[in-house]
């Protein structure tokens, strides 16, 4: 059995996300606006300097990044957005961005449900080991994979979520509770 703990996952989840699947659409704007792409690199190629892999806080950074962008979003809906109303993005977002009639709104809240958020969620699911909830996230971190030809990142969430579902029910369930925990106490 091979997994690995959500806190890496995540880390490569959020490093493409934000760096390959929207950085020209709408993160890199943010990042150059907010003074911070000599923290998170400057493109060479389809590669940005500084966040090829999970060394030197790269991980610690883009999530910073991450969680300053979705809190941003959601003041800038909250506060300064009048049409469509707020309140239909608090308990809908689905239905909100259907609403949206702005390419820039629409870049901004597709960043924050296909990104934005599953980074956050993720990272909340590995701290409190809810390990079907990172499964989930694995799945949808492999489709982004695909669409941005990360196979090694393709190849490990599969791996993961064969190993979790391909067990006995019932180490399942524990697997789920202490995935994470395990991982950590023993890679230190």
């Amino acid at each position: 059995m091979i997994l690995n703990g959500g806190f890496h996952s995540s880390g490569h989840f959020q490093i493409q996300g934000i760096t390959i699947l929207a950085w020209r659409a709408f993160y890199g704007r943010l990042a150059a606006h907010l003074e911070r792409t000599p923290v998170l690199g400057e493109r060479k190629g389809n590669l940005w300097e500084g966040m090829k892999n999970l060394d030197k806080n790269a991980h610690w950074h883009t999530q910073q990044f991450a969680y300053s962008t979705v809190v941003a979003t959601f003041v800038y809906i909250v506060n300064h957005v009048k049409r469509p109303p707020p309140e239909v993005f608090l308990q809908n977002p689905i239905l909100y961005l259907t609403m949206v009639e702005n390419a820039s709104g629409i870049v901004m809240l597709q960043a924050l449900l296909h990104i934005g958020l599953p980074t956050v969620e993720w990272h909340q699911a590995a701290r409190e080991q809810r390990g079907r909830d990172v499964d989930h996230l694995h799945a949808l971190a492999y489709h982004q994979y695909r669409a941005t030809h990360k196979t090694n990142s393709q190849v490990i969430s599969i791996i993961h979520l064969l190993s979790m579902h391909a067990t006995h029910p019932e180490l399942r369930q524990w697997l789920w509770k202490t995935n994470a925990g395990i991982l950590l106490e023993y890679a230190q």
